[in-house]
């Protein structure tokens, strides 16, 4: 007990230590057309407030709870907002080292905590998205996984919360929605705690919208994710994932064009719609027919799959996609030592990204290391193995106890 206590606060110590460690690399390198729109916004709710952010002039296409945090960042740094946006990496982070830190408590090895922390935070295809690309989805992957966990714990109406939370950060949030949604709906013994779930999740969102409800804005908020769908219709936006497996340059590829008698898109959806139901049928049988008690093993798999695919099979997927999948990988391969996965995953998620920005320029541009085929290569490897694992090797998953 002494020495669980002892790698406990080590483990705190560390986290605390990288978290200031990170920091300390945090600069103003950033994707320049998506800071300006930061920058653009902040200083409009600086000025007008937060509740008349989504005027159409504004052109903003963020869901309420990023501007939340613009309008925490206004309040902090007022008249230097505008130098200083740069900082907000800084809470982001917080999220990210947060979840590997839970991570590594929840697959309970003490003597490899430090170690897998270490390489779960210091992790260059990890970090990347936040510090160099300056993006949120580290922050919404965090939040998605944390209330996965309390869904596996059985604290529900806390895993409902925080995952409205997580929609209003970015809507990609409801991938993992058709696996959480029937977790939840195992948990709930009557009508009445249904009703008590859906209640919170319409009240958590009404608080969170209520700003704008008040002043009439909300229906921008939801023009803007439906304007956000189809607005880039390419096969692929630079994500290495399967279809440029399948043509040199996706790119430029309008994904309505016809593929083996169905359009790109058609096929995507496809794929991803299957993938989907290979993962919820086997749970509503062994769930709720069986009522056999689903491992951790499975609920992860699972989870993994419903991400993984998100990027990896549809069309229009941008390259920063695939972090919703990176701590789900963590977990998995932390519980189960499968570190040359978790590592071969990193590298692919890192090139995924350097290679469109090339910010760190520690290895030339020209580099074989960067050609697309071969990061959808690396992609196409761990997809596969956990697309076994979860449909062939394990099957004995599905009875385990958790």
């Amino acid at each position: 007990m002494k020495a669980f206590l002892k790698q406990h606060q080590i483990l705190i110590i560390t986290a605390i230590t990288s978290y200031l460690i990170i920091l300390f690399f945090v600069d103003s390198k950033a994707w320049a057309y998506d800071v300006s729109l930061f920058k653009k916004w902040a200083l409009a709710i600086q000025k007008n407030g937060l509740s008349n952010i989504y005027a159409p002039s504004n052109q903003v296409d963020y869901l309420p709870g990023f501007l939340y945090v613009l309008k925490a960042y206004v309040l902090m740094f007022g008249d230097s907002v505008e130098n200083s946006i740069h900082y907000l990496k800084a809470f982001i982070l917080l999220f990210e080292v947060l979840a590997v830190f839970i991570i590594c408590k929840y697959v309970k090895m003490v003597k490899w905590s430090i170690f897998l922390f270490v390489i779960g935070v210091f992790n260059l295809g990890y970090l990347y998205n936040t510090m160099a690309w300056f993006q949120i989805d580290g922050w919404l992957a965090s939040v998605m996984l944390f209330s996965f966990l309390l869904a596996f714990q059985q604290k529900t109406k806390w895993s409902v919360f925080l995952f409205v939370i997580a929609i209003n950060i970015k809507f990609q949030a409801v991938i993992l929605l058709p696996l959480l949604g029937l977790i939840w709906l195992s948990q709930v013994k009557s009508l009445k705690e249904v009703f008590k779930c859906l209640g919170l999740f319409i009240f958590t969102e009404i608080v969170v919208l209520f700003p704008f409800l008040v002043n009439g804005s909300a229906k921008y908020i939801f023009q803007n994710v439906f304007n956000t769908y189809d607005l880039f219709p390419y096969v692929s936006l630079n994500a290495r994932n399967i279809w440029m497996l399948i043509e040199q340059n996706p790119r430029f590829i309008s994904d309505e064009s016809i593929f083996l008698l169905f359009s790109y898109k058609q096929w995507g959806l496809g794929m991803y719609v299957f993938s989907i139901l290979c993962v919820i049928l086997p749970f509503v049988y062994w769930q709720f027919i069986k009522k056999k008690t689903l491992s951790i093993h499975y609920l992860i798999l699972g989870s993994i799959i419903l991400c993984y695919s998100f990027f990896f099979l549809n069309t229009q997927m941008h390259e920063r996609y695939v972090h919703y999948v990176f701590p789900f990988v963590m977990v998995y391969c932390f519980l189960n030592k499968n570190i040359v996965v978790f590592l071969l995953f990193s590298l692919a998620s890192y090139l995924n990204l350097e290679s469109m920005l090339h910010f760190q320029s520690i290895i030339p541009e020209t580099s074989f290391i960067f050609n697309a085929q071969f990061i959808a290569v690396l992609f196409a490897l761990v997809y596969v193995f956990f697309v076994f694992r979860f449909y062939i090797f394990n099957k004995s998953l599905f009875n385990q106890t958790s």
